[in-house]
């Protein structure tokens, strides 16, 4: 099919026509030589469009073998380990290089000695130019690029000087002299040569055109830069520079397309420049550029550009939200850079920073901050001064690495030292504030310092008002930070004005980054922070009236609640499972817009910020109305997927819950209760059918919930291998948390049957069941004392309990159509096989070593926490989960065909077996959280390893797989999964498996919070099994509640010899480690 070339390219092409026609060489030879050398690059650029384009700009789709081998090898690379573990040990042992601060500064403090020849101060200038660019001293860096040009006599040195000047104009954040100067130095090419040096200014230009935000202007500069391939893959130099002009080419291409929001088309401009460069230095240890002298051919110049090009494609990774493979990225980029420079190098402490970016997204806060740390203190200790940009660029990371971590008296020191230090240069004090630190408000509110908060926030303010105007999303986020500054100065009048205007905006750009996977970690921390002071805005502006407010901040306490991993997982793995190619479409087109939208709203936040000279009015207006034109077409695709696709479209961005669309899925015995824990108040909400009928303002923060629940966790999860060793469970905490959780809103309990609790961050590890009541006296410790915890006022007493991850959930299972299909009854996969040498010894006896006293026969638990590399081998094997799979199967008259066992059960058994007409399905195995094996970025199952069954997968049952199971059951029980472990992952979990197994049919999970007592767990379990046998309408919830009583009242541990009763059940250990979370 023929195509018609865009108009602009026509227009382009005539204009330098004529204009080439009517110079007249006399007057001008080096104006009308540019002209001509453009001439000829436009023809071939418009061939290019017309007839060739083997590669287009903006998608990159047509890949090679050899390039699709290459991508495929990129998704195929080893994990990183599951820490940071290794990457220290390799920093501590690479050596400060302190000399390079004084020998740098020297040379950039000497002069040149007299009598030295034209050559000679070339050489001296270019050498003290490099050191100030390293010292970040630009305007010296400036100075010398034109002494260089001065001494310069060679073509290749004058192009060097230019480089230099240009390369001075981006460090001083100028783009529009680098334009200038890269202009001036294409047009001093001579004509018809030198097109290597060419194609080195056109990617410049396409790089400065990029940061001005001149998307099209840096489109055409690319069209240019293909014209120019063409031309020099004719060139007899292309053996020995044709790699090189190809990294430099998909270089520009990348972060062309990085700045147009396609990362996806970038990642693969990125791995062809890095193949090319891998060619280039495999072409240089052959030697064969031996005899060059030209910096470009040396092992460092071609490593350095490896080392680019991964921080490159880590970043493009970062983009689209593939956080392992970009973490792998920036450890590879960072062990390159320690090949050609000391650890205080800015290379490595870039590569340090993008790590520590890297794993802070994957909610691994310490690793970053030691990270952070570690850069900080490198770069000190080499010697840069506190108003160098290394360092104030080291000290901002790792104060925003604190905030990230709530060390807010920390980061305000850090951030204040950094203020100290421009104070001085108006240019770097511009250049720091300019942009804004919302982390920086963030750690002057909470210090606090609220009066030097009000300050920063309200420049900030005004700045990006009078630079973006008063609608942009930017502008909504600055406003709620000023907002936020005021509430903590107690103008809640102000601050709930300031609110009222921008909260809304930013909920709604919050729903569509989770959506499209473009949120990240940092940006739901401060979005949670701003919902947080606005609902202590509401109630403080309002004193005398809190039931609007209540009603208000519990639909807030939603959008805020929710963990950015967890949001990002259910966008993921809900899109990984697209099967109708129309939905794919859609939902990949929404997300395209919305990175777009995204990558043109940061470039204009950056050319905002500039001062007036260095501002393009017309560029600026241009790409507000992009923005505004991709945001329509953003929501009419949106819309289109909530119309065609509904199901789908609540599952990626459920809708927002208030309290009278959640109290219609409230039945008249049941209370729902959700808690918000914030980093000052906390808050907790009782619904009935009628409405919202208590509320309260809890005075204790976050963290203190989160000491108080793992105290109590102690006693339930102790480690110890003998029953005499349990932990005295302390009631009198147990007494106390009920009377900070639920005594505020006790009165709404009264007279209903059901607590459905909506938990928030640390609660979620702790099961409700396990809160007294009233006071009762401490029993004492060993197994003697079990019983004096029989008959206690737990709250399960009193009430049967089921958890949620959300208030949406329970709108999502209550919509659920009743089931009239006829099912069997039971399906169980357990005792998984993790290695080799667990299939070796099944059938040995077992040799574990006696234990004096009773032994506590607790079910074995991952062991990876203290590991910094950990694969599905390491996992311990689970043998007495056989035996509950066979006891519940015959409980519930299933037959030997629906036990999956050892070898059997698999990733492909699971996936291959008919779930769908199943009334309960069982998974009896180690549950695991992000992070606990290398490489897991979700919550999955473990398995059996592949390594024995010989199947074609990892032997993990992901998220992402579980989605893609057809399930119609009651039940789905996670016996064995210990998801709400104490570091705090375990309740992601829970909210991860739970809302993938809900996606996939389920109606309600049970899962253990803590390795469970083998013997106990079985009998609770039948126990529960057979209650739902014989009497089908009992609740689960209720069957569960009586389950447990029993087991905590009357349940006993028998003797095996004897047959004698050895100790009680009582302790909450045996009778309360699984939850129930669904309807």
């Amino acid at each position: 099919m023929k195509r018609n070339p865009p108009l602009f390219l026509f227009l382009t092409f005539s204009s330098s026509l004529v204009s080439a026609i009517t110079c007249e060489p006399k007057q001008i030879i080096k104006l009308c030589g540019y002209m001509m050398r453009n001439l000829i690059i436009k023809i071939i650029t418009l061939l290019i469009i017309l007839c060739i384009s083997p590669v287009t700009i903006n998608a990159q789709s047509n890949t090679s073998p050899e390039e699709d081998k290459l991508l495929a090898s990129l998704n195929k690379l080893p994990p990183p380990p599951k820490s940071i573990d290794d990457v220290v040990k390799l920093l501590d042992a690479s050596k400060i290089d302190l000399g390079e601060i004084r020998r740098l500064t020297a040379l950039s403090d000497s002069e040149p000695s007299p009598g030295l020849g034209k050559q000679e101060l070339f050489t001296f200038y270019r050498n003290r130019a490099r050191a100030n660019e390293a010292l970040a001293r630009y305007k010296q860096m400036e100075a010398d690029c034109q002494k260089e040009l001065e001494f310069a006599s060679s073509l290749d040195d004058i192009d060097d000087a230019r480089m230099t000047c240009i390369n001075a104009a981006y460090h001083s954040g100028d783009p529009f002299k680098a334009i200038d100067l890269t202009k001036k130095a294409i047009a001093a090419l001579p004509n018809n040569s030198r097109y290597g040096w060419h194609l080195t200014y056109q990617m410049l230009l396409v790089n400065a055109y990029r940061i001005l935000g001149d998307i099209e202007s840096a489109r055409v500069a690319l069209r240019d830069v293909d014209g120019l391939m063409v031309l020099l893959q004719r060139s007899p130099a292309w053996g020995e520079w044709g790699t090189h002009w190809t990294y430099q080419a998909e270089r520009a291409r990348g972060e062309f397309l990085m700045t147009a929001g396609n990362p996806v088309a970038a990642e693969l401009s990125y791995i062809r420049a890095l193949a090319a460069n891998d060619k280039r230095y495999e072409a240089f240890q052959r030697g064969e550029f031996g005899q060059s002298t030209r910096r470009v051919h040396n092992k460092e110049a071609i490593l350095t550009g490896k080392y680019i090009g991964m921080l490159q494609l880590g970043r493009s990774l970062m983009a689209q939200r593939k956080l392992v493979q970009a973490e792998y990225q920036f450890r590879e980029a960072l062990k390159v850079a320690l090949q050609v420079g000391s650890v205080n190098s800015i290379r490595v402490t870039s590569g340090i920073q993008a790590l520590s970016y890297a794993v802070s997204e994957q909610g691994r806060i310490e690793e970053s901050l030691l990270l952070a740390k570690f850069n900080l203190d490198t770069v000190l200790k080499a010697g840069y001064p506190p108003s160098s940009l290394h360092t104030i660029n080291a000290r901002r990371a790792y104060a925003n690495a604190l905030v990230s971590k709530g060390e807010f008296k920390l980061a305000a020191e850090q951030y204040s030292a950094n203020r100290t230090a421009i104070e001085l240069d108006k240019d770097l004090k511009e250049r720091y504030q300019s942009r804004g630190n919302l982390d920086e408000i963030t750690a002057f509110i909470n210090a606090p310092d609220l009066a030097l908060a009000e300050v920063i926030a309200k420049d900030n303010f005004e700045r990006t008002v009078k630079n973006l105007g008063p609608n942009h999303l930017r502008t909504y986020w600055a406003q709620s930070y000023f907002a936020s500054t005021l509430e903590g100065a107690q103008k809640y009048s102000e601050a709930k004005n300031l609110f009222d205007k921008s909260v809304n905006q930013l909920i709604e750009q919050n729903r569509n980054d989770s959506e499209n996977q473009t949120i990240s970690i940092r940006h739901q921390e401060r979005f949670s922070r701003v919902i947080e002071s606005y609902m202590n805005t509401l109630f403080k502006a309002n004193p005398e009236n809190s039931a609007g407010p209540a009603a208000q901040a519990f639909m807030l306490a939603d959008f805020a609640r929710g963990s950015v991993v967890q949001k990002a997982l259910a966008q993921s793995t809900a899109r990984a499972n697209i099967k109708d190619p129309v939905l794919s479409n859609l939902a990949r087109r929404e997300q395209d817009l919305q990175r777009q939208l995204n990558s043109l709203n940061e470039v204009l936040v950056a050319i905002s910020a500039a001062s007036a000279e260095k501002q393009l009015p017309g560029i600026q207006n241009k790409m507000k109305a992009d923005i505004d034109k991709l945001r329509v077409e953003r929501d009419s695709v949106k819309n289109e997927i909530k119309n065609k696709f509904p199901d789908y479209f609540e599952l990626v961005e459920p809708q927002p819950i208030t309290v009278a669309r959640a109290s219609k899925n409230i039945g008249p015995k049941e209370v729902l209760v959700a808690w918000y824990f914030g980093e000052r108040n906390s808050y907790v909400w009782a619904l009935h059918q009628s409405g919202l009928d208590s509320f309260a303002i809890l005075p204790f923060n976050k963290k203190e919930i989160a000491g108080d629940v793992e105290r109590l966790r102690k006693a339930l999860d102790p480690g110890v291998s003998t029953v005499d060793e349990i932990p005295p469970f302390d009631v009198n905490l147990a007494h106390a948390l009920y009377n900070k959780l639920l005594k505020p809103i006790e009165k709404s309990l009264e007279g209903k049957e059901l607590l459905i609790s909506i938990p928030h961050g640390s609660l979620g590890q702790l099961p409700l069941a396990t809160l007294l009541v009233s006071p009762i006296k401490q029993p004492t410790k060993g197994a003697e004392g079990f019983t004096g915890y029989q008959n206690a006022p737990w709250l399960i007493r009193k009430i049967a309990i089921i958890q949620l991850p959300s208030v949406n959930a329970l709108a999502s299972l209550r919509s659920a159509p009743a089931i009239t299909v006829e099912r069997k009854s039971f399906i169980g996969f357990g005792d998984p096989l993790f290695s080799n040498e667990q299939a070796k010894q099944i059938d040995k006896p077992s040799t574990q070593l006696a234990t004096r006293g009773r032994p506590l026969n607790l079910r074995n638990s991952p062991k990876t926490s203290k590991v910094s590399s950990a694969e599905l081998a390491l996992l311990p094997r689970l043998p007495d989960t056989s035996l509950e799979i066979i006891e519940i199967a015959k409980v519930l008259k299933a037959e030997d065909s629906d036990i999956f066992l050892q070898r059997n059960a698999s990733v492909k058994k699971v996936m291959s077996s008919d779930l769908s007409n199943r009334k309960i399905v069982m998974f009896a195995t180690h549950g695991l959280v992000p992070g606990e094996l290398d490489g897991l970025t979700q919550p999955a199952l473990a398995m059996s390893t592949p390594t024995l069954t010989g199947d074609p997968d990892d032997g993990l049952l992901t998220v992402e797989k579980i989605l893609e199971l057809k399930l119609n059951a009651d039940w789905v029980i996670l016996s064995a999964c210990n998801t709400a472990a104490g570091d705090g992952g375990g309740s992601e979990a829970i909210s991860g498996l739970g809302r993938a197994f809900f996606y996939a049919g389920a109606r309600a999970l049970l899962v253990s919070n803590w390795p469970v007592d083998s013997v106990s767990s079985r009998l609770l379990m039948t126990d529960l099994f057979k209650r739902q046998s014989d009497q089908p309408s009992l609740l689960k919830a209720e069957a569960l509640r009586l389950s447990m009583l029993q087991l905590a009242d009357k349940g006993n541990a028998k003797d095996e010899k004897t047959g004698k009763t050895s100790y009680a059940y009582g302790h909450p250990l045996f009778w309360a480690p699984y939850s129930l979370v669904g309807n």
